[in-house]
């Protein structure tokens, strides 16, 4: 891989933050959360499972970009190694 190859790799993930919008995500999470911590919580079944399943797809595209970010990351430092001769 290449410096100007490792760059790119790099900008789409930081892209990618934006694009899924990322930080708004991991807010609205935590508020989602919290909602689940009231004792009336589960009174309402259908509500309760509708709340679960937007807590499941907002984790699901957290994930998925935290898998895209530390792949980056590891990529990154793999080039690192191999520029200084450690590899």
């Amino acid at each position: 891989i290449t410096a100007d190859q490792l760059k790119d790799v790099l900008e789409r993930e930081s892209a990618l933050r934006g694009i899924f919008d990322i930080d708004s995500k991991n807010i609205q999470l935590e508020e989602e959360e919290l909602r689940t911590q009231s004792p009336e919580f589960w009174n309402n079944t259908e509500s309760a499972e509708a709340q679960m399943k937007i807590i499941r797809e907002l984790k699901f595209w957290i994930n998925s970009y935290n898998k895209v970010k530390s792949a980056s990351e590891e990529l990154e430092l793999a080039f690192d190694f191999v520029k200084e001769g450690i590899i």
